[in-house]
Formats: structure tokens, C-alpha cells, sequence
């Protein structure tokens, strides 16, 4: 090897090791943080893929410059007399040191993320761990979940996990792009694998599906939450004349309080053998069913809470728009009830209702052709169904046709959702040993409350 060739690549190896330097102090920053979105987590992945495609560079480079020493010494002795250099030795020559490089930095492990993108073993050992955790005292628990837990750093003796939701609530399109991300919580949370996290979002989100339209907010702890609310909706400007004064209209400002009431999955019962099985994926098991137990007492409570004790629902909280007599659906209600809300509020306005209001809707025909009033509105791509081109959001908490307040409408960003963003998953099997069953219980905490109630209206 010349000279020439050796010093360039002794550059070139310089050029890159301080490229890879600041790349990777740029992914130890990004990991650090402790509210990364989906965005961050691309981002992270891509910095921390160009530290191991500079690594495969830089270990060329180091494997050419390790070549057979004798091999370059005749080739820089050639390259001297090439140069008509006499009584110069090649032992004189002295190269300059090639920079060694320091054992590669791991990058801290982040919210469902491991520092080798092409490494299945830690995502694996996580649902191992996991597992484990599950059978934990019960004598199911076999070596490899032990080894597992010990890599990733997991205490298999823990009776709760705290575990962080996503800072955004995610909504259905979440899902079905796959944008879902999370944080890592305080207790060994993000251990976790990643399908038990999103099943409980899922679960969550599907079985109360006010929480698509609300507004949800996330908030690292419980304390009352004060949120000012204004509607101005009522006042106007003015044309002011020359050498006029201008008049005044002060604005009206209100409060609501969000708290955070503790909801309770009640306790989950799943076999000892379920939980062994390697066929079954326990975590979307045990995901689904405690985010579906909560969902379900939210969706109540979201919809018929009387606030106090409870949080304010949407029925409750929401005041009359139209008033009709008798069990049977008429399209002329339905109008009336958008004509109620403001325009201000109908650009993202929805229809809630149950099953069987929907239903009763469809079956109104035309009285001169018989064709169905609303079938023009049947959606087939996975849309929901929409009433007037207004998304129908379906409700079952909701009152029959006839029995109280059985529609609403309105803008359903004005109401709000509060979660604390730490969910509490608690395993007790010495409760249930003679059953050879393990127990497992999920505590959430959330409120809700209707912030504008002119942006909402229902139909009774």
C-alpha cells in the first residue's frame, strides 16, 4: 500500500469516526427524553441505522490498514524511489497513527426499541419475561423465562407493573397505520412487550368509542385539573364611525374541574396452563381483557355520569336541542337537531345514538317509492356511517327512541377526557392456587366533562 493511499484512508477513517461521533450523540439525546411520539421513535431508528452503517465503513477501512505489514513496506519503498528520494530508508518513514476506535456506545433502550434494529432475541426476551412475570409462584415458570427477565433486566418478583400509556391518546387511524407510540414508565414498565400496550389502547379505545371524537388529554398525575371554558359565540364586532368610540364587550369566562376517578378492570382470572401455552400470545390475552374492562364502565360513565362522585357524562352534561312525542324515528327531528347547534360547531360535528336508533333510522322510507331515506349512507370502506354526511358514532349507552335523551349532536372535541397516563397491572396467583389460576387486575384513573355545552346538543 503507498503512502498516499494509506494517509487518505487514515483521513478518510478520521472523517468518519467524528461523523458517527455526533450521529450517535444526537440518538443518545433523542433516546433520553421521556416523551417520544411516533415521529421521534423514526427518527431515533434512522440515526441509530447510520451508526452501524458508518461502524461497517469504519471496520473496511481498519481491516485495509491491517494488512500484511511487509506487504506495505515494499509498497512505500517503491513509492520512495519513485520519487527519486536516495538515502532515505523506509524505516525513517513514520506514518501517521491510525485513530483507534472506542468500543461502540450502546444506545439506551426507548419505548418499544432495541439498539440493534436486526436484534429479535431482546423483543423476545420481553414477551419471555412477560410471561414469566405472569406465572410468577405458581411452579409453571420455566428456565428460559428466567433468563429472559435476567437480560433485560426484569424482576420476575414484582407483584405490579406500572405501565405508560402514549402521551396522545390514539385514535382508530392509529391503529390501522400502525402510529402508536409510547414511553417507558417509572416501574419496569416498558419491559413490557409491546402487543400488550397496544392491545390495552385497543381495547380501551374500541369498547368506549367516545374517546375517537373527545378530546383526551394525558397528564402524568392525578391532581385536579382547572381548564377555563369561554363561549363567545353570541357577540359580534362593530363598524365604528369616525372620531367614535369604541364599545366594550367583555368576555365571559367559566371553569370546569377535572379529577381523576379510579377505575378498577375487577380482577381477571386466566389458568395456569393458558398462560404457559407458547401458541397463546398472553399478552394480547390479558391486554384485550383488562382494557375492555375499563372501557366498558368508562363508556357508562362517560356517557350517563352525573359528575360528583362520577364524571359529568355527555348526556348529563349536554342541553336540549329538539323535543319530540312518541318511540318512532322522523326525519324531521333529526333536522331540527342540527339546526340546534350553532354553525360555528357543525364543521366536526357527529351523531351518537345505539344500535337500535341507527337501526329504526334505516328503516324510514320514502312514502311514494319505498326506498330507504338514508341509503345513499351506507359506508363500505370502513368509515363510519354517516346521517345528513355526519359521522353516526354508535353508543349503546345511549336511551332507546322514547326513553329519555336517545341522540346526540354537536362537536365532540368540546368534550373532554382527562386519563393519568400510568396504568397500575397488579398479579396475585396465591389467591387462586387451588384453581390453579392466576389473577390479574388493571387500575386506571380518568374523568370527563363537557367544556362548551352550547357545542352539543340531544334529541329526546
Amino acid at each position: 500500500m503507498s503512502i498516499e493511499t494509506r494517509n487518505k484512508l487514515i483521513a478518510d477513517h478520521a472523517a468518519i469516526l467524528a461523523t458517527r461521533s455526533e450521529t450517535l450523540n444526537k440518538a443518545n439525546e433523542l433516546a433520553a427524553r421521556a416523551d417520544l411520539n411516533p415521529e421521534d421513535l423514526a427518527t431515533l431508528e434512522q440515526l441509530v441505522q447510520t451508526v452501524h452503517n458508518l461502524d461497517s465503513r469504519l471496520a473496511a477501512i481498519e481491516a485495509e490498514l491491517a494488512q500484511d505489514p511487509a506487504e506495505d513496506a515494499a509498497d512505500m519503498a517503491e513509492e520512495t524511489n519513485s520519487r527519486a528520494m536516495p538515502e532515505v530508508s523506509v524505516r525513517n518513514l513514520q506514518a501517521p497513527p491510525v485513530v483507534v476506535r472506542q468500543a461502540p456506545k450502546r444506545v439506551p433502550a426507548g419505548p418499544h426499541f432495541v439498539s440493534d434494529l436486526n436484534d429479535t432475541r431482546a423483543t423476545k426476551n420481553r414477551e419471555l419475561a412477560f410471561r414469566g412475570w405472569c406465572l410468577a409462584g405458581s411452579g409453571e415458570s420455566r428456565p428460559e423465562f428466567t433468563k429472559a427477565a435476567r437480560e433485560i433486566g426484569f424482576d420476575l418478583n414484582q407483584r405490579s407493573l406500572k405501565i405508560r400509556l402514549s402521551t396522545r391518546a390514539p385514535k382508530s387511524a392509529d391503529f390501522a397505520t400502525r402510529a402508536l407510540g409510547t414511553t417507558p414508565a417509572s416501574a419496569g414498565g416498558w419491559l413490557v412487550p409491546r402487543d400488550f400496550v397496544e392491545q390495552l389502547e385497543k381495547a380501551l379505545l374500541y369498547t368506549c368509542p367516545i374517546r375517537d371524537y373527545a378530546k383526551v388529554i394525558r397528564t402524568e398525575r392525578g391532581n385536579p385539573l382547572e381548564i377555563p371554558t369561554m363561549d363567545d359565540t353570541a357577540n359580534r364586532g362593530e363598524i365604528v364611525g369616525e372620531n367614535s368610540a369604541h364599545s366594550e364587550q367583555d368576555l365571559t369566562f367559566s371553569q370546569k374541574n377535572l379529577g381523576s376517578f379510579k377505575y378498577s378492570s375487577k380482577i381477571v382470572r386466566v389458568s395456569n396452563e393458558l398462560l404457559a401455552d407458547s401458541a397463546v400470545n398472553i399478552s394480547e390475552v390479558v391486554g384485550t381483557a383488562l382494557g375492555e374492562r375499563i372501557g366498558r364502565i368508562q363508556l357508562d360513565h362517560f356517557t350517563n355520569g352525573v359528575g360528583g362522585q362520577m364524571p359529568q357524562g355527555i348526556v348529563y352534561g349536554t342541553t336540549a336541542g329538539v323535543s319530540s312525542v312518541g318511540a318512532v324515528f322522523t326525519v324531521d327531528p333529526l333536522l331540527n337537531l342540527i339546526g340546534a347547534v350553532d354553525p360555528a360547531y357543525r364543521q366536526n360535528a357527529a351523531f351518537m345514538m345505539n344500535d337500535a336508533s341507527l337501526i329504526a333510522l334505516r328503516k324510514l322510507r320514502y312514502a311514494t317509492s319505498g326506498e330507504p331515506i338514508f341509503n345513499t349512507d351506507y359506508r363500505t370502506d370502513g368509515a363510519p356511517t354517516r346521517l345528513f354526511s355526519y359521522p353516526v358514532i354508535i353508543n349503546n349507552s345511549i336511551a332507546n327512541i322514547g326513553t329519555g335523551k336517545n341522540v346526540i349532536f354537536g362537536d365532540f372535541s368540546q368534550f373532554w377526557i382527562r386519563d393519568v397516563a400510568e396504568i397500575e397491572i397488579m398479579q396475585s396467583m396465591e389467591r387462586y392456587f387451588e384453581f390453579s389460576q392466576t389473577g390479574f387486575l388493571a387500575i386506571a384513573r380518568s374523568d370527563s366533562a363537557i367544556i362548551n355545552t352550547n357545542a352539543i346538543k340531544f334529541h329526546q
